[in-house]
């Protein structure tokens, strides 16, 4: 019985690293879409990296629709942001490795803050 309590006790200590975890592997590096496009299409192409472009569109979109950016300026980063995942599965393949997309991911969202911000400057 005790050793049942030591480990729900060990992993309510550990919540906040799971959570950290998700943020940065689930959000940051895209990982909410990855592993569930290589578990639906086992990595085959094209439909795999047509999975990844639909969910970087749909971060670049979120992004943009909560920074409320005009439609003309989310469309650019969307096209920005696919444009760089083609460019990366031309230099090699994507499959079975989060780390891959992960890299595409987390510049896109980057680059996509950047782009939104410098529009807010030179708007104001």
């Amino acid at each position: 019985m005790s050793n049942r309590m030591s480990e729900q006790s060990s992993l309510l200590k550990n919540i906040p690293v799971y959570s950290l975890g998700f943020l940065v592997v689930g959000i940051l590096m895209g990982g909410i879409y990855s592993l569930p496009a290589m578990k639906v299409t086992s990595s085959k192409e094209p439909w795999f990296t047509l999975l990844l472009s639909f969910g970087l569109t749909m971060t670049v979109m979120a992004v943009g629709l909560l920074l409320f950016r005009s439609s003309i300026h989310i469309i650019y980063a969307i096209l920005a942001a696919n444009t760089l995942l083609i460019i990366r599965r031309f230099l090699g393949k994507l499959d079975h490795n989060a780390e891959r997309f992960g890299l595409i991911h987390a510049i896109s969202l980057f680059g996509c803050f950047w782009y939104f911000l410098l529009i807010s400057r030179t708007n104001s």
